[in-house]
């Protein structure tokens, strides 16, 4: 037998003694095993049993017993460079058992946590435990765990039990997950009176800090979390209080749930007409099988450590509800509160300030036969409208504003509008922003469908100047852009547009001045000025429509048919895409009309 790659060949040697009384009956037994490689691993066991009477003794410990676990756990003969030190001590003694059969044999009791009363307590401590496997490097300094049992009949016991660790380090050893000072209790009665056990269950604990490389601005100190929870005929339990408070980082998480499973009927059935003492009065309903979980999760931003990828500040509350009446299908309703956020993200070339917001949030997903996400999210001419002109008189209280967003070199805000989230649909109704000296206002949907993803406005767009002109653009709007394949389809009614914004435009689509159209809107556009314009696109192709005043009226301008709209996707709306596909650019987010007021000394 190989147990590992020890220096010198290891000395295994097993001793076993055991004597049998079947009058009384008794029985009495020892093992001993020893396994000498560079320091002994060694097992000492004894146990007893004189009726009714079970007791039990249990050492095991190892100095330098990494080869060996290593054999154990990976089959791999152990390395060199795993290390493990421990020590494992376990005693009882219980009355009941062990009972006899009919033959009057001794057997073990089937229903041990009814029949048996006694106490337990037992201890483990690793000094240290090192694994190494592929350049991974696991590491465990100052494992305590403690644990004392009593049992009292009929039926009823508790547990207690702590754990505590110095140090434990995980993962890379370049990037790797670091716990410091862990603490936990864990409280557990019992009660076995008829049918399944119910259990009580209380636990809390302590992390004094914990390093992580996910989100290094993230700060994890003083970590306190607990739960306490009930179990009811092993079908049922209830989750009274569970939290999780993280200060240094801002963190606080508490929730609390219920589950009922459908075996909780058919178990009442079977003790009501075993006619046992403490049936139910209320049968549980036949093939009901539900869970709730209701908590509130809140984020105080102004915590998180400022580093070039992000600077944050403000708040966020997540109040949220879990239903499920089968536990296939679930529905989530909650409502993110956010409060004087700011959030720079110089990766994505994306600043948000001062972003205030009530945000309610429906989902509703099936698990069966596979992951299904519903969505549910109309659209209608209300929610078209401008926010200021309807949020007076409505009831909900539902809202969300911010000063100012920048991506890139382009600046909106500010921004008002009715935001939620309802199954894979973020809506954006009443959209009122300010852009460019003029408004977008309208609606404002895009569908996270995996198979069918697609971004939709509809609305207006009311005095926007061009880049570097005073022109103005008025415009009625409604796209549809589907991002899988850069098409973007609609129609856009422009009824007041200036020159620079026309030129804008046509340089887009005909950046080399190669379609004889496009040439002869701008020869016209020499002599005269835009009246209106008509632009209807489907699949990835633009129509246009053209009329021009003054001394241009005289050209003879057909309709435009058939141009291709990838350059104005590519230049326009891909630099965005590529943004968030790939984070890791510098982009440059000082706004384009300060950059114009830098270059000309104001």
């Amino acid at each position: 037998m190989s147990w590992g790659k020890f220096r010198s060949e290891p000395e295994t040697s097993l001793s076993l003694k055991a004597a049998l009384d079947t009058k009384r009956p008794a029985l009495d037994a020892t093992a001993a095993l020893s396994i000498a490689g560079d320091a002994a691993t060694e097992l000492s066991l004894s146990a007893s049993h004189h009726s009714p009477i079970t007791r039990y003794s249990l050492d095991l410990h190892g100095a330098e017993a990494g080869p060996l676990l290593g054999a154990i756990l990976f089959g791999d003969g152990g390395l060199r460079s795993d290390e493990l030190s421990f020590a494992f001590k376990s005693e009882g003694k219980f009355r009941g058992l062990v009972s006899k059969d009919r033959a009057g044999a001794p057997v073990l009791s089937k229903e041990p946590l009814r029949s048996s009363r006694g106490t337990h307590q037992s201890e483990l401590q690793v000094e240290r435990l090192v694994l190494v496997r592929a350049g991974i490097t696991h590491q465990l300094r100052g494992l305590t765990v403690q644990a004392r049992s009593t049992h009292e009949a009929p039926g009823h016991g508790s547990l207690e039990a702590s754990a505590s660790i110095e140090k434990a380090r995980y993962g890379e050893v370049a990037e790797p997950i670091v716990l410091g000072d862990y603490e936990q209790q864990l409280k557990v009665a019992y009660a076995a009176l008829h049918g399944a056990p119910s259990f009580a269950i209380e636990t809390n604990g302590t992390v004094a800090h914990l390093d992580q490389p996910f989100v290094p601005q993230y700060p994890v100190r003083d970590v306190s979390f607990g739960a306490t929870v009930d179990v009811d005929d092993a079908q049922v339990f209830a989750v009274r209080h569970a939290y999780w408070r993280n200060p240094a980082g801002g963190t606080s998480f508490e929730a609390r749930g219920a589950y009922e499973g459908w075996r909780d009927a058919i178990r009442n059935t079977e003790v009501c007409s075993a006619g046992m003492a403490g049936c139910p009065e209320v049968a549980s309903m036949y093939g009901r099988e539900a869970a709730t979980v209701t908590g509130t999760f809140e984020q105080d931003f102004g915590f998180w450590e400022s580093t070039e990828r992000i600077k944050s500040s403000g708040s966020l509350v997540v109040p949220f509800t879990i239903e499920s009446g089968d536990l296939n299908t679930y529905r989530i309703v909650a409502t993110a509160q956010f409060r004087d956020v700011v959030l720079e993200l110089p990766q994505y070339g994306l600043v948000i300030e001062d972003l205030d917001a009530l945000i309610p949030l429906e989902q509703e997903f099936a698990t069966a036969p596979k992951l299904f996400i519903v969505p549910s999210k109309t659209a209608n001419a209300i929610t078209q409208k401008r926010f200021f002109d309807l949020h007076p008189f409505t009831k909900r209280e539902s809202f969300f504003t911010v000063d100012r967003v920048q991506l890139g070199q382009e600046v909106i805000g500010p921004v008002a509008a009715n935001l939620q989230v309802v199954g894979s649909v973020i809506a954006m109704d009443q959209l009122n922003a300010a852009y460019r000296d003029g408004f977008v206002t309208g609606q404002f949907l895009a569908d996270l469908n995996r198979r069918d993803p697609k971004v939709v406005f509809r609305g207006n767009l009311t005095g926007v100047r061009t880049t570097h002109g005073r022109g103005v653009l008025d415009a009625n709007l409604a796209m549809t852009f589907v991002p899988t394949t850069l098409i973007l389809e609609g129609k856009a009614q422009i009824v007041r547009v200036s020159k620079d914004h026309l030129y804008e435009i046509i340089d887009v689509l005909d950046p080399y001045h190669e379609d004889e159209d496009m040439n002869r809107v701008r020869l016209g556009l020499k002599f005269g000025y835009p009246k209106f314009v008509l632009l209807k696109l489907d699949d990835g192709l633009m129509d246009a429509k053209v009329d021009l005043g003054g001394l241009a009226g005289a050209i003879r301008i057909d309709e435009i048919k058939g141009i291709p709209v990838t350059p104005f996707i590519e230049q326009y709306v891909q630099p965005y895409i590529e943004r968030i596909l790939s984070p890791s650019l510098i982009y440059d987010v000082t706004p384009a009309e300060t950059m114009i007021s830098e270059a000309d000394g104001t």
